[in-house]
């Protein structure tokens, strides 16, 4: 077997590894990339013939799992573990409370430890920064689907692209007793976070907190 890595991986776990399998390291942090489109993935792994893949990111394209005959996927969260991996600026006092507010109600108001929610901000902050960086290298204008806490202007993918014009349109599910835009903006956003609400029904499913 042989394993193409991506991922930050600890040297004595590597070395490990390597006594198991053949490995090709390729860590992000070298590279600088962390997030690869399906073809160009894929055309790595059929260059260095690999079977196992583990990348830092939890983003594996369609045409990677369909296009190559891969034995093992895994993905490596090194930025929660280490939050200082991210190489990234420390984030204004405002914008690190606010992401730790949304990762908190994202886990259904359960608070993980400080160290862990710390990286947990940082990997947000990562993917954002390196979601902006690929948008910047385009020679014209791109469009960027995201979830909505990626297309905030206060806090996501626009506050990485500073330079660039960009609208931030966020799609908003209708919610029973709110009646105009502003009335989303309590405890959800303020004015400044979108360009444009764009408000669709609400999907049936049962509340994950419930269950």
């Amino acid at each position: 077997m042989k394993a193409l890595i991506t991922a930050t991986f600890d040297p004595g776990e590597l070395s490990r590894l390597a006594r198991k399998m053949d490995v090709v390291h390729e860590d992000w942090r070298k590279t600088h990339k962390v997030y690869f489109s399906g073809e160009e993935l894929a055309a790595r792994l059929r260059e260095v013939d690999a079977d196992v893949l583990i990348v830092e990111a939890d983003l594996v394209h369609e045409e990677v799992i369909d296009g190559c005959d891969l034995k093992i996927i895994g993905a490596a969260r090194a930025i929660v573990a280490d939050p200082a991996a991210s190489r990234l600026a420390p984030a204004p006092a405002a914008v690190q409370r606010a992401l730790e507010h949304d990762i908190v109600n994202s886990h259904c108001g359960a608070a993980p430890e400080a160290k862990r929610l710390a990286g947990m901000v940082e990997a947000q902050r990562a993917r954002d920064a390196r979601m902006a960086e690929v948008l910047a290298l385009q020679r014209s204008g791109s469009v960027l689907i995201a979830g909505i806490g990626h297309v905030r202007r206060d806090r996501g993918v626009p506050l990485y692209l500073p330079d660039s014009p960009v609208l931030s349109v966020a799609f908003v599910e209708i919610e029973p007793g709110k009646v105009s835009p502003h009335d989303y903006y309590d405890g959800f956003a303020s004015r400044s976070s979108f360009d444009y609400l764009w408000f669709t029904r609400r999907a049936e499913r049962d509340d994950p907190c419930g269950q």
